[in-house]
Formats: C-alpha cells, structure tokens, sequence
C-alpha cells in the first residue's frame, strides 16, 4: 500500500484520477502491483535435466526468476514502464504465482 501511494502521488494526474473515479481502486491496486510487484523473485532450483529459454539447465542449477522484470514485458504489457490505473487487470505476477502466491493477493 505505501508504495502504491508512493506511486500515485508522484504521478498527479493519476492520483487525480483515482480520486475523481473512485470504481478504478480495484483496477489501481492491481497496476500498482505490477508496477511495483512486492515480490521480486524468488530462487528456483532444477529438479531435473531442462532447457529454458535455449539455455540448458542441469539438474541443481540455482536460477533467480524475476517476477519484477516479468511484470515489465513489453510483449504482455503495452507500455510497460508506464503506470496507467486504467489498465485493465491482466494476470501479472506481482503476488507470485502458484503454489508460492502470496496470501494477500486476494
């Protein structure tokens, strides 16, 4: 929550917005998450022999999985570096995702 105040008191317009359309707070809420995903990342280690995005993974390899950087691609998200509260919901991973999901995220 502080963060996402942060966020929008350094964008006028967009607190402006908020205050003058209070309905958009549920859409608000999930931008600033993606903005800003409260979790980073998190480690991951290979349980098997794989191959991930043309680089090969042995078993026990140790790779960081940036959830942050994931909520910034351009390919899912037009305009990814821009925080926009009328961006409609999409399915960022600023809560994790999976079985690692953060409980708040609901």
């Amino acid at each position: 929550m502080a963060s996402m105040l942060l966020h929008l008191l350094r964008r006028r317009e967009q607190w402006e917005a908020l205050c003058r359309r209070p309905e958009l707070i549920p859409d608000a809420v999930e931008e600033c998450a993606r903005y800003d995903s409260p979790i980073q990342g998190f480690r991951r280690q290979a349980v098997r022999d794989a191959t991930l995005g043309g680089t090969r993974l042995p078993e026990g390899a140790v790779v960081f999985v940036s959830f942050g950087a994931a909520n910034r691609d351009p390919a899912r998200f037009p305009r990814p570096d821009r925080l926009d509260i009328t961006r409609r919901p999409r399915h960022h991973l600023g809560f994790g995702h999976g079985v690692h999901a953060c409980p708040g995220a609901r």
